[in-house]
């Protein structure tokens, strides 16, 4: 008989659920105090795994099944042990029950409560028939004797630093790579990279992205963050987006206003500094927001400002009625000096008001100090344009008083994109935007500035201004960088980084696909082809910036083909042959003619065969499904046929109730078979497809009636993905991808979080 000792109360009532010793109890476990018995010797090998904190296997014996259950507390532990556990298990011993990882539900009693506490980043799980029991904990054992011989690698501390972490956190969570971000962000927590303040900035980032609003909003860090002054813009919008979400969207339908009210009253605590002041923050569903905090403030000016702003007739409606609930106030006297006025309200971080006032006072060195000083605080697109047409408008000497003054020279760098040095001490200036930043690249002279000061300048969200004068000078120097054939060591090292947060940048623009920017996003494309790695990364983004191209204009397709069929020339490779995948279902659905598809669905499929499994049947469906419509290798079309021919022991969509389900995507093809495949599965789910880019009746309606939202979230408009979003019933569904294997697969994994 082996003893495992279990100090953690919670941890051993997991155990024992998990084993099911109160119900039949199959392996033979005995509890006595804080130890377990057990005389499995593959069981115990597991236990010993669990007491010393390290990756371990639970089986959950069903009637002619068992689910083997990973779980760990060390996210990156975890993500490699999975990883190793399914060359040992599949396709032989085991399956996968799903294509990712699961969350506990804490809402369920017992294993469910307790897993969501002991195990936060979820469980992965392998089902096989009861029969193979013994093989499987044969497998598991030869596992464990090798990882516990593993040498122990110790990666130079010059690789992970906080600016390398924080970049994998934003390229994970704009391609959707949740458990990247997710384990990018345990790193750079665990390890003290950034400060408290911005680690929770980034988790609110992280759920907002995901349209989490109820695990963001009933967060205990909620109020902790509300209550930081001042806030990125990103992060305010985000949760007030979570308040409306979960305490005022289901009133405003009701058009309880009043009621409304109370609930402003009620959570004002909660909310802390959010409600200060609007700028920075755009939309019908903010000014609604401010127009009830200025009714509950009884400020009728105030809400006659924000109906000035509403440009929805509903949003206007809702601000007359707060009109008649609000008292008339008695005018308030004349103010004697408006800019002393304004300064005064800015100290009282009463925003808006301030800036109003500064916009009515007479050109002058303070009036634009205060407005750049307001810019820097809001990063509002309107005010800091405001603040740039008047430093542009000061005089030479005015302009140099207010870049040589400590206080206000830092905020004319960040909203007017100058650096001038004072005369007395010239030094080398540093760009404040990507045109700036990748013509010092060109030039080459001051690489290593740059790279000292990477983290910092990509760090920041930077505004992308299309104006015709930035946008044809930003084109003119990727195009002189492409055409340029003595490109050193060095300057490609620093393109390599820039260019995949350059992208990042453009793809979480608000107005992606920009119409005017065709030439930029062609060239954006040659040059992380040319400069970047082949990675997960690199594949996302190219895919995201060709799928805006050809919306832009569909002969993008015929044009990028031929470098795009180069690029994936390299050796084939099961990490990237999702994404590959990917690319080629979307060239294929913007119509490239299936012959020229055909040799590189062969090269990747014909090297690739032999290693694929029943592990992602999803792709495999996928592969087979694009080799067909694209006359591919016919041979190679039925090695996989052959794969995929083991029957289903479970499908993941028939534990879905009846249901409607409605996907937002703006391609329609790829949207309509997954829709067909869906309905297949699960005759009671009806699966409709929305490919309006905007917000519209119609897709609100759409949003409104449906159970379950699925939104593909590439080339989207931001105000149709936002707008959405307090019509729905549950939180949305983001697929990773914008084809058909990406929708079904998020689909499958929303139906193992919801059974």
């Amino acid at each position: 008989m082996n003893r495992i000792v279990i100090d953690d109360t919670d941890l051993q009532n997991f155990i024992t659920a998990a084993l099911q010793v109160n119900k039949g109890n199959p392996y033979g476990i005995q509890l006595r105090g804080g130890e377990i018995i057990c005389s499995h010797q593959g069981l115990t090998a597991m236990l010993r795994r669990c007491q010393a904190g390290k990756t371990f296997v639970l089986p959950v014996r069903r009637q002619r099944d068992v689910l083997w259950l990973v779980l760990s507390g060390n996210l990156s532990e975890f993500l490699k042990h999975v990883d190793e556990l399914k060359s040992f298990l599949v396709p032989t011993l085991a399956e996968p029950l799903l294509a990712g990882r699961s969350k506990f539900d804490p809402t369920k009693s017992g294993m469910g409560l307790l897993g969501a506490q002991l195990f936060p980043h979820g469980y992965y799980c392998f089902r096989s028939p009861l029969s193979l029991s013994d093989q499987i904990f044969k497998a598991l054992a030869i596992w464990d004797n090798l990882d516990s011989l593993r040498p122990e690698m110790h990666v130079p501390d010059t690789t992970v630093n906080a600016y390398v972490l924080r970049r994998k956190f934003q390229q994970a969570v704009v391609l959707q790579h949740w458990d990247e971000a997710e384990l990018a962000l345990t790193t750079i927590r665990h390890g003290h990279y950034l400060s408290d303040e911005n680690c929770l900035f980034l988790k609110v980032q992280l759920l907002s992205s995901q349209g989490k609003w109820h695990a963001l909003w009933e967060g205990s860090e909620y109020p902790l963050v509300a209550g930081l002054d001042p806030l990125p813009v990103t992060v305010r919008g985000a949760l007030l987006m979570a308040f409306y979400n979960c305490a005022v969207v289901n009133l405003e339908e009701q058009e309880f206003i009043p009621a409304i009210l109370d609930v402003f009253r009620q959570y004002s605590g909660k909310l802390g500094t959010l409600l200060r002041y609007r700028a920075g923050l755009s939309g019908n569903l903010f000014v609604r927001l401010f127009a009830y905090q200025a009714a509950v403030e009884n400020q009728a000016p105030r809400l006659r400002q924000l109906a000035g702003a509403a440009t929805e007739k509903a949003t206007q409606d809702i601000i007359n009625v707060l009109l008649t609930l609000v008292a008339v106030p008695s005018p308030a006297p004349a103010q004697i000096n408006p800019l002393e006025q304004a300064l005064k309200l800015f100290q009282e971080k009463n925003y808006d008001e301030s800036f109003l006032l500064a916009l009515d006072c007479p050109p002058s060195v303070k009036r634009t100090q205060l407005l750049l000083f307001t810019a820097t605080m809001t990063e509002d697109v309107s005010i800091c344009q405001a603040a740039k047409e008047a430093f542009e408008s000061l005089a030479q000497d005015q302009q140099n008083e207010i870049l040589l003054d400590p206080s206000s020279k830092a905020s004319a760098k960040f909203v007017v994109g100058c650096n001038k040095p004072s005369p007395e001490q010239q030094t080398v200036q540093v760009p404040t935007n990507w045109a700036d930043w990748l013509k010092e690249i060109h030039l080459g002279k001051n690489i290593d500035l740059l790279f000292s000061e990477l983290e910092s300048f990509t760090a920041e969200n930077k505004m992308v201004d299309w104006k015709n004068s930035t946008l044809q000078e930003t084109e003119k120097v990727l195009w002189e960088i492409l055409l340029e054939e003595d490109i050193t060591a060095d300057q490609r090292n620093l393109l390599r980084s820039s260019l995949m947060d350059f992208a990042r940048n453009v793809v979480q623009d608000p107005s992606f696909p920009n119409l005017g920017t065709g030439d930029l996003y062609e060239q954006m494309v040659l040059a992380i082809q040319t400069f970047c790695n082949k990675n997960n990364n690199s594949a996302g983004f190219l895919a995201r910036l060709l799928e805006g191209l050809f919306q832009i204009d569909i002969d993008h397709v015929q044009k990028q083909w031929s470098s795009m069929s180069q690029w994936m020339a390299f050796m084939p490779s099961l990490k990237l042959a999702g994404d590959v995948l990917e690319l080629l279902e979307l060239f294929h659905e913007y119509g490239l003619p299936g012959d020229k598809l055909r040799d590189t669905w062969n090269n990747w499929v014909g090297i690739l065969c032999q290693q694929f499994t029943i592990d992602n049947r999803l792709q495999l469906q996928g592969w087979v499904r694009l080799g067909k419509a694209a006359g591919c290798d016919l041979y190679l079309v039925s090695q996989l046929q052959e794969i995929l021919a083991e029957p289903v022991s479970f499908d993941l969509l028939k534990g879905l109730q009846a249901s409607v389900i409605t996907i937002f995507s703006l391609r329609e093809k790829a949207a309509q078979r997954a829709a067909q495949a869906i309905m297949g599965r699960n005759s009671n789910l009806k699966v409709k497809v929305c490919t309006d880019d905007r917000l519209s009746e119609k897709s609100k309606a759409m949003a409104s009636n449906s159970d379950i939202v699925i939104v593909v979230t590439a080339c989207m408009s931001h105000a149709l993905t936002y707008g959405i979003g307090p019509l729905l019933k549950k939180d949305p569904i983001y697929p990773r991808g914008s084809g058909e294997t990406g929708i079904i697969q998020a689909l499958e994994e929303y139906a193992v979080s919801a059974n």
